[in-house]
């Protein structure tokens, strides 16, 4: 094969594998849609459904659903039993009740981290929301007011902040705080705890 016909190879391999990098990408193979940024980043939104503290569905259709999952990005609420076999977890109704009490029949802004996916492995977008005008996000609010803990497991661009509000909201024993036990935390929280003390 001559030296233009090696160079007409390659550069058609490349252009290929861009095209499938870019039919993938689209398609939410690398764990985020490329369009969720220009859909959703600063839209105005409303809540239709308070799922638990953590967990809601908004007016604005994802693809062929007419609703859009979010999970508040960088926060974990206690849960909420969806079936008659488990229970709550320890202020899982008080997490869900007071989310629902700030986001229903109010008007709610979408932030998107600018550095991380905005999708997790079940699909929901990962948000911060905002209601009207006010500066500090939902996710934050939460934390603060003891209702939920700040998710130590995966990056995103308030993590140190979230942690911080979290102390300070554990200091002064609000919400959760005032008398969760060990044994109450998330199993992720629990299992991080420990093996920080081995």
């Amino acid at each position: 094969m001559t030296r233009r016909g090696r160079r007409r190879v390659i550069v058609g391999a490349a252009i290929a594998t861009a095209i499938a990098l870019s039919i993938l990408d689209h398609a939410g193979f690398f764990g985020y849609r490329s369009d969720d940024r220009v859909r959703f980043d600063g839209a105005a939104c409303r809540s239709v459904r308070v799922i638990d503290g953590d967990t809601l569905e908004i007016d604005l259709p994802d693809g062929e659903i007419p609703t859009t999952r979010i999970r508040l990005r960088g926060i974990d609420a206690p849960e909420i039993a969806h079936d008659a076999q488990s229970g709550d977890a320890h202020y899982g109704r008080d997490a869900a009740a007071y989310l629902a009490e700030r986001v229903m029949d109010r008007g709610l802004t979408i932030r998107l981290d600018p550095n991380r996916s905005t999708r997790d492995k079940y699909g929901r977008l990962l948000a911060y929301l905002h209601v009207g005008d006010e500066i500090a996000s939902l996710n934050e609010k939460m934390i603060v007011s003891g209702r939920a803990y700040a998710d130590l497991r995966f990056d995103h661009v308030f993590k140190t902040h979230f942690v911080q509000r979290e102390a300070k909201a554990e200091r002064a024993k609000v919400g959760l705080w005032k008398d969760v036990t060990p044994e109450q935390y998330p199993k992720w929280r629990s299992r991080l705890f420990a093996n920080a003390a081995k």
